[in-house]
């Protein structure tokens, strides 16, 4: 089978088959012509509804199998009868970033084959499949841990080393301790600014969700805040938190400890963290992860053990409703009776 282009051009136009590797049975190939450079490609049905970038650069679209397109006329070799091919859609020009990076690498084989029983990329607020995340190109892994490590690393920022901006310019931790709750805001826009440009997060994580995910979470609260005190009386020195607060009026105390964690702690693991983590590695090891970094977040002290398990508790909460604020309720229920208990 020949193409012949734009004869009064002299045009020879050039072939070329997706998957590579050889000639492809015309019968389940579509037929797309590049505008950019005229090549024609024969493109498995498998990538119905998906683009390809051609060699020349250009971007073309490839119909869906009911798809409607202008038609492209072929010369049968055998009997030199003209016959229309698939649909041929002209290139409509290079799509946006994120929407390419989502459709146009689809996870193949090592031989170029498209994976069985994956015929789309998983968006990024969904978890990829098993069979996706077996996969995955090593230029988007490498991409996505990137981005963890960048995530991680930007919120560790916003809470340990803004923090200690005022040691700067003197030594004395009082001075570092006067300022929480000026740096503790700061700290928050940087959280908010890495949410704001994550990928994985979206409007619909801010919806208020349902009452008994609410009910739920003010009854998970007295729980956490038993087993909290507890731990407290057995391993705590009560002195050593009533030092911490003695600097702070109880309303600046719950601001520092109570609002601003909630919100801004919320927004970053149960937001950013666990989104990202569950769609590299699953929902399950989404919510581990993300508990062991929210308790690694708040240092290896005695209460290690109640963070990692709040932190689970929190994670899971999020992922049933959907939303970020009944967890930044029992984080702020939670943290202010520690405060309220402490400077009683």
């Amino acid at each position: 089978m020949s193409f012949d282009g734009d004869s009064s051009q002299g045009w020879t136009q050039e072939e070329r088959y997706w998957p590579p590797g050889g000639h492809v049975d015309p019968s389940s190939t579509q037929s797309v012509i590049c505008e950019g450079c005229r090549t024609i490609w024969h493109i498995h049905n498998d990538l119905a509804g998906f683009r390809k970038q051609c060699d020349c650069g250009h971007w073309l679209e490839i119909p869906s199998i009911d798809g409607q397109g202008a038609a492209l006329t072929t010369t049968d070799e055998s009997n030199g009868a003209g016959t229309t091919s698939n649909p041929v859609v002209p290139m409509s020009g290079l799509p946006a970033r994120r929407e390419r990076r989502q459709n146009a690498l689809v996870p193949r084989t090592r031989d170029g084959h498209l994976v069985p029983g994956v015929d789309r990329r998983a968006e990024a607020h969904e978890p990829m499949s098993l069979t996706e995340r077996a996969h995955i190109p090593v230029s988007e892994r490498r991409r996505q841990f990137s981005g963890i490590f960048l995530e991680l690393g930007l919120i560790a920022l916003a809470f340990f080393g803004v923090p200690l901006l005022p040691a700067l310019g003197d030594s004395n931790m009082d001075v570092v301790f006067s300022w929480l709750p000026v740096t503790a805001v700061i700290g928050g826009l940087v959280i908010v600014g890495v949410a704001s440009i994550s990928p994985h997060v979206r409007k619909s994580d801010f919806k208020l969700g349902k009452f008994e995910h609410w009910a739920e979470a003010l009854a998970a609260t007295a729980g956490f805040f038993v087993v909290a005190l507890g731990l407290m009386s057995l391993f705590e020195d009560r002195a050593s938190s009533d030092e911490f607060f003695s600097d702070f009026s109880l309303p600046v105390a719950l601001f520092v400890v109570a609002v601003c964690p909630a919100l801004f702690e919320e927004l970053a693991f149960r937001g950013a963290v666990f989104a990202r983590f569950r769609h590299l590695f699953g929902v399950r090891s989404g919510i581990i992860y993300t508990s062991i970094a929210f308790a690694l977040g708040h240092g290896q002290t005695l209460g290690l053990p109640i963070h990692v398990g709040l932190g689970f508790y929190l994670t899971w909460l999020r992922h049933r409703s959907g939303t970020i604020w009944p967890g930044v309720l029992c984080h702020f229920l939670y943290n202010g009776s520690i405060v309220l208990w402490t400077m009683a």
